[in-house]
């Protein structure tokens, strides 16, 4: 956005859409650490987790929540989302999400925002001046953080809560890791094979109340 993604706008920058700039240090930039992706057994029955099945109805079940994600590009850039973010499938209220991204690369580091509330946008760079846009598909670019639930049904797992599926359609592979004690998602890995890009999702909220306001002025 002029705040997320610089040309698309999208909640999830893709990768001709971001700046050339990171690997400087930020202490104060969040991290998330990127997992590798083992090999697993097939699932076990009764496993804690459930079934690909039960997960993905956890998350057709999802409404509002707050997540970190964290990119990185084959050219070194990273970024790094915090979002919040409500639903309107099956309540009342216009698709919204609050985010604050921070690009890192070899340039140096830009902290872009942008609040999403129906099909209006605000975004802002490092601090400046709110502008506003309009947006196509808010749904959309909330799912962009999510597991896909076509592909999930595919999955395997194992007793430990960690589902792995590969997913032809978006050239990924995906692991997926289960709090045993709720069921619900608490990271996603993503791989793209054909660009090296890693995407890593924390679920901080899963069905947690947020409010997203128009900032002042807005």
């Amino acid at each position: 956005p002029a705040a997320l993604a610089p040309t698309s706008g999208a909640a999830r920058p893709n990768a001709a859409d971001v700046p050339t700039v990171a690997a400087t240090t930020n202490p104060a930039a969040p991290v998330v650490p990127i997992a590798t992706p083992s090999a697993l057994p097939s699932r076990v029955p009764g496993e804690p987790g459930g079934t690909p099945l039960d997960v993905a109805r956890t998350v057709e079940g999802l409404r509002s929540g707050a997540l970190v994600g964290r990119i990185q590009y084959s050219n070194g850039t990273v970024a790094t989302i915090r979002l919040r973010f409500t639903t309107s499938v099956g309540q009342q209220g216009p698709n919204a999400f609050a985010s604050t991204t921070t690009y890192q690369g070899t340039t140096g580091t830009r902290t872009d925002e942008r609040i999403v509330i129906g099909n209006r946008v605000w975004t802002r760079t490092a601090g400046q001046t709110w502008t506003q846009s309009t947006a196509q598909n808010p749904q959309q670019e909330i799912e962009g953080f999510l597991p896909p639930i076509s592909s999930l049904r595919t999955a395997t797992g194992n007793a430990n809560s960690i589902f792995v599926w590969d997913d032809s359609e978006r050239d990924a592979e995906f692991r997926l890791e289960i709090d045993p004690t709720t069921g619900t998602p608490s990271r996603l890995t993503q791989t793209t094979r054909s660009t090296g890009t890693i995407l890593v999702v924390q679920y901080q909220g899963w069905n947690t109340p947020e409010t997203i306001t128009a900032p002042a002025g807005g």
